[in-house]
């Protein structure tokens, strides 16, 4: 029959359109908790397989106009609130990561607090990569605890023999590959200090995860980078 014809034609149109949207929409969402393309991908997948199956079944069982219009309603309302919550969630996440860094919460005073988390390509492991900028009295007192470090490249730096640049990939060689551009673009600090929280090679008693902490401050400014792997 004609109406049937024309009804399978559009399906597949559905089906594909709602599955593209739902990718793109969970892609973008997971993105911005986590800047590994793993997560993304499989975030986009799953919600992605959510959406086509909700397509499917609202091209098998077509909604009266009626309820169709309050079922945009409801999405509307839904996506309102989803973009709520998911301010006041990454908000919740970039505190709880300086919390894992400094076990306390971020002061007042502290300005542009920039938090990226990433797969570290084992089990649990994670990588966090933070930058913030606060007076240098309340970085010493956050990194009291800490052990300060003073290496051949750290030396060389302050004696003229070793460029910024090598002295930042030396201290981040981990991180070298991630594309963040508010770490990426780090300034060259006049009077780096450098500090160490926990081992990355020693379990802790009671055989909680493993997790170190490299912190980079300027003495003068209060700018500070932090990388915290955990795993």
């Amino acid at each position: 029959m004609p109406g049937t014809q024309s009804q399978a034609r559009v399906a597949p149109r559905r089906v594909s359109s709602f599955a593209m949207f739902g990718g793109i929409l969970s892609g973008a969402a997971v993105a911005m908790y986590s800047g590994d393309w793993a997560c993304s991908a499989i975030g986009a997948g799953v919600i992605g397989a959510v959406m086509t199956g909700l397509a499917a079944w609202m091209t098998r069982n077509p909604l009266r106009p009626r309820s169709r219009r309050m079922l945009m309603r409801v999405g509307a309302v839904a996506l309102i609130i989803a973009a709520v919550q998911t301010i006041l969630v990454r908000d919740a996440l970039r505190r709880g990561a300086f919390r894992d860094a400094f076990g306390v919460d971020p002061p007042a005073a502290l300005q542009d607090l920039y938090v990226e988390r990433f797969y570290a390509g084992g089990p649990g492991d994670m990588m966090t990569l933070m930058r913030f900028k606060v007076d240098p009295q309340i970085v010493r007192q956050l990194v009291a605890t800490s052990r300060s470090e003073e290496n051949s490249s750290y030396n060389a730096y302050l004696a003229g023999t070793m460029s910024w640049k090598q002295l930042w990939d030396s201290t981040f060689a981990v991180a070298s590959t991630r594309k963040v551009e508010w770490w990426l673009d780090a300034p060259p600090l006049a009077q780096p200090k450098l500090h160490t929280v926990g081992t990355s090679s020693v379990a802790p008693t009671g055989g909680g995860p493993i997790r170190s902490t490299r912190i980079v401050w300027d003495d003068s400014t209060g700018e500070t980078f932090v990388l915290m792997t955990s795993g």
